[in-house]
């Protein structure tokens, strides 16, 4: 098993696109009081398709920031949980999938005011499930404050909506999306589940 979890990022900049390879030894879940919740890294994914035991795990739309050595990253996630566990447990079973599409974070001006969607694919269509501000998140603020300047090297937080799918069975996917108010600078990803 590696003991790092490669992220490679598509960031997007004014000069194109960047794929570097980021080694992420660090996974973090921000708690809207104190530190980040620390989770095993072989919860990430970039892959397009989750495997799923059971029906239980659901999705949390997340802002994902990510050290990088040209200025943090700013991407999206979802801090997938199973709400028939409680406490760090119920986040430490379920796979995070991360977007491969990126932005850096200094290059997103207002972003507080910017909405995070997320959207449930089932066998009848696609229902929306939350819209969120970005400062409506608990720990945002602080997280993109603190990361803009002094991102730990190596780690990737998550800072989830509080906004939770709870109706995991029905679901045979979920796609997050990011826009500014102006509906500028999209960030979109989508995955699929399979259950075992």
């Amino acid at each position: 098993m590696s003991s790092v979890f490669v992220y490679q990022p598509h960031v997007h900049t004014e000069s194109g696109v960047l794929s570097p390879d980021l080694a992420i030894d660090r996974l973090l879940l921000a708690q809207p009081h104190g530190e980040p919740l620390a989770l095993p890294r072989q919860l990430l994914t970039s892959a397009p398709q989750l495997e799923q035991l059971g029906e239980s795990a659901c999705a949390a739309a997340a802002l994902v920031l990510v050290a990088a050595g040209r200025g943090t990253l700013l991407t999206i996630g979802s801090a997938h949980w199973d709400p028939t566990l409680s406490g760090a447990l119920a986040h430490a079973v379920a796979a995070k999938p991360v977007a491969r599409e990126a932005r850096r974070l200094a290059d997103c001006a207002g972003l507080l005011d910017w909405q995070l969607t997320t959207e449930r694919v089932t066998a009848a269509g696609v229902e929306r499930v939350a819209q969120s501000r970005i400062g409506e998140l608990a720990g945002a603020e602080a997280a993109i404050s603190r990361w803009s300047d002094d991102a730990p090297r190596g780690a990737m937080l998550f800072v989830s909506s509080a906004h939770r799918d709870t109706r995991a069975a029905a679901a045979n996917g979920y796609s997050v999306a990011l826009a500014d108010p102006r509906g500028q600078r999209a960030l979109a990803f989508g995955y699929g589940i399979v259950r075992l």
